[in-house]
């Protein structure tokens, strides 16, 4: 995994941090009309395994209780196997307050009992102006891809982000 690779990244994930870069080392590249966030993290989670962690990341309908206050709505619209599609809306709160109607396609794959590899794509982002208005509006269509990797060692779960 990425984060083993560096000593001091262990060392904070040891330490219950989550440690996260930009994947290229520099700051999001900008293209026209927006910007390209390419990113790596990792998470330790001690006292787990692979298969609470599925089940955990897997209760799409409660990441709106999850994820406070980040996610202010989530909903599973179909789940089949290893593929899920959610809806969830984002509030993302920096200078301004924005918030987001998003669409996701998410596939799961078992590489072998203690890991997994996850790959959710989002088929719609659209900015929600006016939330809390009787006459709010969409704007501002994106897309992202987002590619997990869940592993197991001993008692504990780690996850990865790209």
């Amino acid at each position: 995994m990425w984060s083993d690779l560096d000593a001091e990244r262990t060392h904070q994930l040891q330490e219950g941090k989550v440690v996260a870069q930009f994947w290229t080392g520099r700051a999001p590249v900008e293209v026209p009309n927006g910007l390209i966030r390419d990113w790596i993290g990792a998470a330790f989670i001690p006292g787990t395994n692979v298969e609470h962690t599925l089940r955990f990341v897997q209760d799409y309908a409660n990441h709106k209780n999850i994820y406070v206050p980040e996610v202010i709505a989530s909903k599973l619209i179909s789940h089949h196997g290893n593929d899920f599609q959610i809806y969830l809306r984002l509030l993302k709160k920096e200078i301004i307050t924005v918030v987001f109607d998003t669409d996701h396609e998410v596939h799961y794959q078992s590489l072998n009992r203690q890991r997994w590899t996850c790959r959710s794509r989002t088929t719609r982002i659209a900015e929600v102006q006016g939330v809390g208005k009787p006459k709010a509006r969409r704007a501002r269509c994106v897309c992202a891809l987002s590619i997990q990797r869940l592993d197991q060692r001993g008692t504990s779960s780690t996850t990865a982000h790209r």
